[in-house]
């Protein structure tokens, strides 16, 4: 029977957990997979433009496993003009980045948007 214990340790301060799994087995678990309320509460902080109707973050993994979040931004019709678009949506992801620090504060490596 396996047995499953949070094990503390300084990688903690950098987002993420180490959970031993068995006697020698480790598994990293980003923080925001344990703290999804207060981690969507700092999303939902994040100022943006008024162009964006709603922002949906889906915690997950990338094509080679790392956490990552996916966001789905919503964006009103017409409000940014086609060729900016591109500009638009680079700036939403800054503003994401350095407001809730997904690396330092969340353990997250990724940030993906569509």
């Amino acid at each position: 029977m396996k047995r499953h214990s949070a094990v503390p340790g300084p990688w903690a301060a950098s987002g993420s957990a180490r959970v031993c799994i068995g006697d020698n087995e480790l598994v990293y678990i980003a923080k925001a997979f344990v703290q999804q309320p207060q981690f969507l509460s700092a999303i939902a902080r994040v100022p943006l433009p008024p162009q964006v109707v709603s922002v949906l973050p889906t915690l997950g993994n990338d094509w080679g496993g790392e956490p990552a979040v996916f966001f789905k931004v919503i964006i009103a019709d017409n409000a940014v003009p086609r060729p900016d678009l591109l500009a638009f949506t680079k700036g939403i992801t800054q503003a994401i980045i350095q407001q809730i620090r997904p690396l330092e504060e969340w353990g997250y490596f990724r940030i993906l948007i569509s």
